[in-house]
């Protein structure tokens, strides 16, 4: 994700989970994100936590991984919230923090 290789990384995730039957967790998520805001890449990290978030409610999916599904936590939104701070956007930053209450995730310290 560092290199810009978004679409590379969202089909690697997509074959590790069809070929191998790898579940992307909260470490592989976050891995990604950061790469993404280490680039300045905000919009596409937060594309990231929309699609991540929208996977919950795939079924087929949650029928596949065993009823696991992993969705995005405070430190996930923390990353995309500080990356909007960085660059001065403070609007944009509530704004996801908003989107994170709305998605019942409590807030870290």
């Amino acid at each position: 994700a560092k290199c810009g290789e978004t679409k590379l990384v969202y089909r690697l995730l997509r074959r590790m989970a069809q070929v191998h039957n790898f579940i992307a967790d909260e470490k592989a998520y976050n891995a990604f994100l950061r790469g993404l805001c280490e680039r300045d890449d905000v919009e596409e990290a937060e594309e990231v936590l929309r699609r991540w978030n929208n996977e919950k409610f795939d079924l087929e999916r949650q029928s596949d991984r065993g009823g696991f599904v992993s969705k995005p936590t405070a430190a996930s939104y923390g990353l995309a919230i500080d990356a909007w701070v960085r660059r001065g956007d403070m609007l944009r930053a509530r704004k996801l923090l908003q989107q994170m209450q709305w998605e019942r995730v409590p807030p870290s310290l």
